[in-house]
């Protein structure tokens, strides 16, 4: 009995846990073009980029570009 109580705790915390720490993935983003490069890992977004997150937001950037390697977002002149 004493053995069933640890595991289903262990269990419960490790759904809990798995919740908690997990990141949110609620961003938006807009471009006139997109390009993805499967050799380097990277996506171009060009022309009136728009985009919006819960820690960061800017209209109108001229480029942006996402490295997948380096989890990486360059911001080529926004309009914060």
């Amino acid at each position: 009995m004493k053995k069933l109580i640890t595991i289903t705790g262990i269990f419960a915390f490790l759904l809990v846990s798995q919740n908690a720490f997990s990141q949110e993935k609620n961003a938006a983003i807009n471009a006139n073009t997109i390009k993805r490069d499967t050799k380097q890992k990277t996506v171009i977004y060009n022309g009136s980029v728009n985009y919006k997150s819960e820690f960061i937001s800017f209209d109108n950037a001229e480029q942006v570009v996402m490295d997948e390697n380096t989890s990486t977002m360059k911001i080529y002149n926004p309009k914060i």
